[in-house]
């Protein structure tokens, strides 16, 4: 072994307990992103730091750490002496929004190539969207159709366009939850997802594009009818 190679593991060895503390950040925001984004903590409500550390049996400081990632994915906004809050999406977020979704997912169809595609995750998602609306459990219908337009974007099979949708999809679903009647909006985009998954069947990837922007500018106007 080198000199640089034993000072670099040196050095190294000291990052240990950061690195602990870090996967116990990392823990922490995944559990609250999924609970914020399922609807539990609404728009614009306080996330008080000492209750939520007594139920998670974490230190503040590792609240703290995990509050400040969930602020970069803009889930949460930090207000100095009030506090932590799940962020409210107004009409200028959800038209940027949606801007971000038809460059990922448009893109993702236009550079499909030639039939047959491989559809599987894209089916699932389809059928669980479906089994939620029979079952009028909104919020797994919610759920069902970000996971239908997640697999639409993992069809580049590009790992950072899908990372991204992800965070623009969570971001997003903080829109639904704050208007007056999310399950109509939420009932209504089925139809554009079957007929998306219809074309893809079909290797259509063009018309399965021409119908994805459709419904995309369809949902964008009616998520802004309903925030006013």
């Amino acid at each position: 072994m080198t000199t640089s190679s034993a000072t670099a593991l040196s050095k190294i060895r000291t990052d240990r307990t950061r690195l602990e503390r870090l996967s116990a950040v990392d823990r922490v925001a995944q559990l609250l992103r999924e609970r914020i984004i399922q609807g539990h903590f609404a728009p614009g409500m306080r996330l008080p730091e000492q209750e939520i550390c007594t139920a998670l049996g974490v230190s503040r400081n590792t609240l703290r750490e995990s509050f400040r990632l969930l602020t970069r994915e803009r889930i949460v906004e930090q207000h100095l002496n009030k506090g932590t809050f799940v962020r409210t999406i107004g009409p200028n977020d959800i038209a940027d929004l949606y801007r971000a979704r038809h460059i990922i997912e448009c893109a993702a169809l236009r550079g499909l190539g030639h039939p047959p595609f491989r559809l599987d995750a894209v089916e699932d998602a389809l059928r669980d969207s479906e089994q939620a609306a029979r079952e009028r459990d909104w919020a797994g219908r919610a759920t069902a159709d970000m996971c239908f337009h997640q697999a639409i974007a993992d069809l580049a099979k590009c790992q950072r366009a899908s990372e991204l949708i992800r965070r623009v999809l969570a971001e997003l679903r903080l829109a639904v939850h704050a208007i007056d009647a999310p399950h109509h909006f939420i009932e209504s985009q089925l139809t554009g997802d079957r007929e998306i998954l219809a074309s893809l069947r079909s290797g259509n990837a063009k018309e399965s594009e021409r119908r994805l922007t459709a419904h995309l500018d369809h949902s964008l106007r009616q998520l802004l009818n309903a925030h006013g």
